[in-house]
């Protein structure tokens, strides 16, 4: 308001000495003007218009630089505007690029057009599912696929490959060399069996036993601590004999990630396997053979006669699974009966045999004299059968015979052989053989 009250005094022709307007607005002292009139009028004229907007702008109010900050605002505007311009055209050349591509490579099954350099309809294919972009000069790495059947389901090919690629995993896992080490002892206080045998053989569950190799070793001097070397890596199964001894079957997996196993083993007693025969009457069958047979390996079966209670015991029975058979081993008098034995003992409950009879057996010279050691052996039209050696007195008899017609014959080594035929029913018969002699 000072500087218009002075240059109004002035245009009043009040005779009082002009000042400088852009002296005063820079701060400095006061000076006169020297120019002419006209531009002095000039000056007033702007710089009052200026003093005025200074006053009455709100942005004059608020701001310490006055139009030097609002010169500021309107540059950060503009820098605004331009990157908002800049990131937009951006997008668009971004989408447009996007668009001429899909143009050029369609998706799916689609075949490309062709490209320069190419003949028409000789487009190079598209990449399969198992292709791997790659940079030039290196070459992408290959899946394994499966056989190519146009017909084939994609289930089908995906487990073909699934089963490929197993197999080409099997064959790392699997390669190479390793070795089982391990440690015996028995489970209570009895003293380590001297002799004893240790077995591998390709294992029943585990994978790789396609692999595996048998192996006996045999130690002879109460070795308790082994080592077997140089094994193919494979699934096996690892089993300590010993007479009268039990083992844990122990399964063992050699790969590239247990090469090197180490096992604990223990002995401990074999048990019994008993029970009682009962014949039709439920009068203990005396005589009857039984016959135990393992069904883990390859051991000859073990046969016993029942006692004149009926009963039967098999000793140092190891754990497994079992076979019983009642009666001949060619032709039983019972369906057998599969167990499964865990030491120290098993009881079986009574069996009951069907209606049966016995045959008295006598062989004799022409002189009417008993023949001992004659091998009497009959078979008869239900099934039965029988195989008997007469005693010193030239008799012996054929037990457990079902009902029906029977044909025998009796040989000695010194006799011509003799055959007999005869009839079996609910009750025994006698049966005589006549041998003569050979010269």
């Amino acid at each position: 308001m000072l500087e218009l009250e002075i240059e109004a005094a002035s245009a009043n022709g009040q005779g009082r000495p002009s000042l400088d307007p852009v002296s005063m607005r820079r701060g400095g002292p006061p000076r006169r003007w020297s120019g002419p009139s006209s531009s002095r009028k000039a000056i007033r004229s702007g710089t009052a218009c200026a003093s005025l907007a200074r006053v009455t702008s709100p942005a004059h109010a608020d701001s310490r630089g006055g139009p030097r900050g609002a010169r500021r605002g309107g540059a950060a505007w503009l820098l605004l505007l331009t990157l908002a311009l800049v990131a937009g055209l951006a997008i668009f050349l971004f989408a447009t690029t996007r668009g001429e591509d899909e143009k050029v490579r369609p998706r799916g099954g689609a075949s490309a057009a062709p490209t320069a350099g190419s003949s028409r309809g000789d487009a190079p294919p598209a990449k399969g599912s198992g292709e791997v972009d790659a940079a030039p000069g290196i070459e992408a790495p290959r899946m394994p696929s499966a056989p190519a059947d146009d017909g084939a389901d994609p289930e089908d090919l995906r487990l073909r490959v699934d089963a490929l690629r197993d197999a080409q995993s099997d064959e790392q896992r699997f390669d190479g060399r390793g070795k089982i080490r391990g440690y015996i002892e028995t489970a209570d206080e009895t003293p380590f069996p001297t002799e004893w045998s240790l077995v591998l053989e390709p294992s029943t569950t585990l994978i790789g036993r396609e692999r595996a190799v048998r192996r006996v070793i045999e130690f002879t001097r109460g070795e308790q601590e082994f080592e077997i070397d140089d094994l193919p890596l494979a699934g096996y199964d690892v089993l300590a004999k010993a007479p009268g001894w039990n083992a844990r079957r122990h399964s063992v997996l050699l790969d590239n990630r247990h090469r090197n196993p180490y096992i604990t083993m223990q002995f401990y007693a074999a048990g019994f396997l008993e029970g009682r025969v009962l014949n039709h009457e439920k009068l203990p069958a005396e005589g009857l053979p039984v016959t135990l047979r393992w069904l883990g390996g390859s051991d000859e079966p073990r046969t016993t006669e029942t006692d004149v209670l009926g009963r039967f015991r098999f000793d140092e029975v190891l754990d497994g699974e079992y076979e019983l058979r009642f009666g001949a081993a060619l032709a039983p008098l019972l369906e057998p009966k599969r167990v499964r034995f865990t030491a120290p003992h098993m009881t079986l409950p009574d069996r009951e045999l069907p209606v049966t009879s016995n045959a008295s057996i006598v062989a004799l010279d022409p002189y009417g004299n008993p023949i001992p050691d004659v091998r009497v052996r009959g078979s008869g039209s239900n099934g039965s059968a029988f195989d008997v050696v007469t005693d010193a007195t030239g008799r012996a008899t054929a037990r457990f015979l079902k009902p029906g017609r029977y044909r025998a014959s009796g040989d000695h080594e010194h006799y011509r052989r003799a055959r007999h035929a005869f009839e079996v029913g609910d009750e025994p018969v006698d049966v005589v053989l006549r041998l003569d002699p050979l010269y």
